[in-house]
């Protein structure tokens, strides 16, 4: 089995970000919520628009990151693993993931895309760890294990 962990939500926090720069409290986000620009009440073009690629290598870590990484890498015998995540429209976003990931993780290996679903269906058994009951119910869909996290 090989395991596959999200960034954004699970190892990095994107939404606490973005709360801080508009006012809000990460605290009062709306459970099973994770469309972004509907929370903030603006478009996506908006919410994503001028994200540099060192807007996102910069984003914070959450706190359990390492640990949940050293968690995966122990089941895994320390190899078959790796980041699944999936980028806006914007390339910069998965460039600045990237950056993020070589400097917190630099050992990892990492996946850029948008549709998380078309790994579980590669032919052998899959689990990915999310923080979106989406991408959780489309990987399972597709024949893949999936856990929601947190």
């Amino acid at each position: 089995m090989t395991i596959f962990l999200d960034v954004d939500g699970v190892v990095c926090d994107l939404m606490g970000e973005l709360c801080r720069e508009r006012g809000r409290d990460p605290a009062t986000w709306p459970a099973g919520v994770y469309n972004l620009a509907e929370v903030f009440q603006v478009p996506s073009e908006v919410l994503w628009h001028d994200r540099s690629e060192a807007w996102w290598a910069g984003l914070p870590t959450l706190p359990w990151a390492s640990a949940l990484v050293a968690e995966v890498e122990r089941l895994s015998s320390g190899g078959r693993w790796a980041f699944l995540t999936a980028p806006v429209r914007d390339p910069r976003s998965a460039a600045g993931k990237l950056r993020w990931l070589r400097a917190r993780f630099p050992t990892a290996r990492a996946f850029v895309g948008a549709d998380k679903a078309l790994v579980a269906s590669l032919g052998c058994k899959h689990l990915l760890v999310d923080d979106s009951a989406e991408n959780v119910e489309a990987f399972r869909g597709a024949g893949g294990l999936a856990v929601l996290w947190p």
